[in-house]
């Protein structure tokens, strides 16, 4: 069989490796207030800037800091709605892993291998891969840590200004610039001294300080860094109430591929071998960074599998010179393991089954006040999950409780 084809079936088999990832239905309860900011933002041809759907917070400042990929959000409702929002969930997915796919196709790695991180990825996505604004930053975190040379500063600016107008997630793109900065100039005046690390070190600093600069040109300005280290200052309070915040448990299936990408991290990295084979300081000071972050709060853990699994995958298949068949069989044992907790994790869930969770939403409320309003008038009390549903359905009339902005 030709290797063309051959790689091809590779492929192919990681993406029904990540079918139950893709397949999985839209239940996430901010969709709805993100749909709210969206029709408010067409209405009113402004950014929000004030509270206008929770009573308990009418007129209080809001950093709106994900309005554009509301907007994306809000055209895709408008063009399908559910089947609108599910095609564009699908299509950031695997724009991501086209991502990862390119940067290790760029390295080297051989098609299993890479169909076997890819799988790896796909099981650890599951738990964050509904119709969220975050999967944008998870193309552009993607994008950004596929290779180890930091960007030229314009593309940098560029880039996070972008991002930083889509999710808050442009705090890891920071991060992992900062981190290749670092190893850069550990290599420059630690016990290697490389010389070229030096001007590498420039160029990673120059394209940090660009990416600071772009994240700048937004409708808040530094309000977006304001809500970060609020958020930064209340993480600890979280994981008792959302539980995404807490940290990684064994006792929860959904953690599981976060465990055995930290695993084969840890694995690879503390195994004897050729340094060459280990990721560069930087990369490596983000793999302990991220590892640590995803660790305590496990909300982090998809950013840690999209930088770890393309490195660390590949690298345990690969092992002290193991021959090309045997490489190839661990890849399909990791394909078939992938593909087999994918389906544990989502097939519960409602994966291919239905598009969205009907049952997470008050429907029978919300029509029950469509018939009386004078009802939906008046101030309401509800659940935290209840809110955001409530108020999309029943703008600009009903103003709820509460509708899921933890922030």
């Amino acid at each position: 069989m030709k290797p063309r084809r051959i790689e091809a079936l590779w492929m192919a088999a990681a993406l029904a490796a990540a079918a139950p990832m893709l397949a999985m239905p839209i239940g996430d309860p901010d969709l709805w207030w993100h749909l709210s900011a969206a029709r408010r933002m067409l209405d009113t041809w402004s950014f929000p800037r004030a509270d206008w759907l929770s009573f308990t917070r009418a007129g209080a400042p809001w950093v709106d800091f994900e309005w554009l990929s509301q907007l994306a959000l809000g055209g895709a409702w408008g063009a399908g709605r559910m089947a609108g929002l599910l095609a564009l969930k699908i299509a950031l997915l695997l724009w991501a892993g086209w991502w990862l796919e390119r940067g290790m196709r760029a390295r080297g790695v051989r098609a299993p291998e890479r169909a076997a991180a890819l799988a790896l990825c796909a099981a650890a996505m599951i738990p964050r891969s509904d119709a969220r604004t975050e999967l944008f930053s998870f193309v552009f975190f993607a994008a950004l840590t596929r290779r180890d040379e930091a960007p030229r500063p314009a593309p940098a600016a560029g880039l996070f200004a972008l991002w930083a107008n889509l999710h808050a997630g442009f705090a890891y793109g920071l991060l992992f610039l900062g981190a290749l900065a670092a190893g850069r100039l550990w290599e420059a005046f630690g016990p290697a001294r490389r010389r070229t690390a030096m001007g590498e070190a420039r160029s990673a600093l120059a394209a940090l300080g660009a990416a600071v600069a772009g994240t700048l040109a937004n409708p808040y300005g530094w309000g977006v860094y304001r809500v970060l280290a609020r958020h930064a200052r209340e993480v600890g309070s979280l994981p008792g109430l959302i539980a995404e915040w807490g940290p990684l448990s064994l006792r929860r299936p959904p953690h599981w591929p976060a465990w055995a990408a930290l695993a084969c991290a840890v694995w690879v990295l503390t195994r004897p071998g050729p340094a060459a084979r280990r990721p560069r300081p930087g990369r490596l000071l983000c793999l302990a960074l991220l590892g640590l972050a995803a660790w305590r709060h496990s909300r982090a853990a998809p950013y840690f599998c999209l930088l770890a699994a393309p490195w660390c995958v590949p690298e345990l298949l690969a092992g002290a010179g193991a021959p090309a068949a045997l490489r190839s069989a661990g890849a399909a044992a990791f394909l078939a393991a992938g593909a087999g907790l994918g389906l544990k994790l989502a097939l519960p869930l409602g994966a291919f089954r239905a598009a969205w969770h009907a049952g997470y939403l008050p429907l029978e409320s919300a029509a029950y006040l469509a018939r009386r309003p004078e009802l939906a008038r008046r101030n309401v009390y509800n659940p935290w999950g209840w809110g955001g549903y409530l108020g999309f359905r029943l703008a600009p009339d009903l103003r709820v409780f509460q509708d899921g902005r933890y922030i």
